[in-house]
């Protein structure tokens, strides 16, 4: 019954998108955003460059954060003939996750769709690499690869992650943009970096307390669930006096956790921006998320839960 419905819906998406195809192309960028990280660089650009750009985001992100954009418009039901309008009018589309509708659309032969991906690194398995895919029914696969075969061009920030997305999405090494995530450009500019670690350790009242970043990320069985593997007395026993935990879930969790009031533990709001949390911090505890590739570029202690990476190996994801 779910495959009938997505047929159906995908059927109606496709009969909106065809009547849009005979429109003209429009010189603008159209954005899809369900991270806010790529879409803030991205519109910071254009706007240097006054390039015109229409975003949609996910519902869930703050309309704050597109505020750069000439139109924006949440990504919700109700707005789906907006994103056909656009997806089949703009020039250039750039888009961060897999977006289903793309299988109802036929870009234009001058039009380009570029895969910005919301990650920088990947040490969680996606697109034909994940396990979870081989699992599914034919037209399901079909759907999926219907999908990236809509992708024109992926930006990618190294060989490696260039080799990961051609085996993921079946692409080839012409269609790898090597210029690196428009998501790090920040971490490249010493005020910024400065002034944010002013800001969040002025925040959370720190004085000579050094600051645990613990992120976990989710897989693909707990997104209903919050829950952490980690042991916080253990760690308040051995850092509790020069250390404060900072507490920060994955966005797309989608329940709260509850959690005893505890001057070693700081929780943050999920829809907190991680890159701008990461200048105040001095040590990373996550799992598999792709954090540790912009942590990285500070040059300062991390870790990685070793349970976690037990369960991905069984269960992948």
């Amino acid at each position: 019954m779910k495959n009938i419905a997505i047929q159906l819906y995908l059927l109606c998406l496709k009969i909106v998108s065809v009547c849009f195809h005979l429109l003209p192309l429009k010189k603008r960028i159209f954005l899809v955003a369900t991270f806010p990280e790529n879409a803030k660089a991205v519109l910071k650009e254009a706007s240097k460059q006054n390039k015109e750009v229409i975003c949609m985001y996910d519902p869930r992100l703050e309309a704050s954060d597109f505020a750069g954009a000439v139109v924006s418009k949440q990504n919700n039901l109700k707005n789906k003939w907006h994103l056909l309008y656009y997806l089949n009018t703009s020039a250039v589309v750039l888009i961060d996750n897999y977006l289903p509708e793309l299988a109802a659309v036929d870009f234009k032969t001058e039009a380009v769709c570029i895969q910005l991906w919301h990650a920088n690194g990947a040490l969680k398995q996606f697109g034909w690499e994940d396990k979870l895919a081989q699992t599914r029914p034919d037209k399901d696969k079909a759907r999926f690869q219907k999908v990236y075969a809509r992708f024109e061009r992926v930006v990618v920030s190294s060989d490696e992650m260039a080799a990961i997305f051609k085996r993921s999405f079946l692409m080839k090494e012409e269609q790898m943009l090597k210029i690196g995530m428009p998501r790090t450009d920040k971490f490249f500019d010493a005020t910024l970096q400065a002034e944010e670690r002013r800001y969040w350790r002025e925040k959370w009242n720190l004085a000579d307390e050094k600051v645990i970043l613990y992120a976990p990320t989710f897989r693909d069985d707990s997104l209903e669930k919050a829950e952490l593997a980690l042991d916080i007395k253990q760690l308040e026993a051995a850092f509790g006096e020069t250390h404060r935990l900072i507490l920060k879930l994955h966005p797309s969790i989608q329940t709260e956790l509850t959690i005893a009031e505890d001057p070693f533990l700081i929780p943050v709001p999920k829809q907190t921006s991680l890159e701008s949390i990461l200048a105040a911090t001095d040590m990373l505890i996550t799992d598999y998320s792709s954090i540790p590739f912009e942590y990285a570029l500070y040059k300062k202690p991390m870790y990685f839960l070793h349970m976690i990476w037990r369960a991905i190996r069984v269960s992948g994801g």
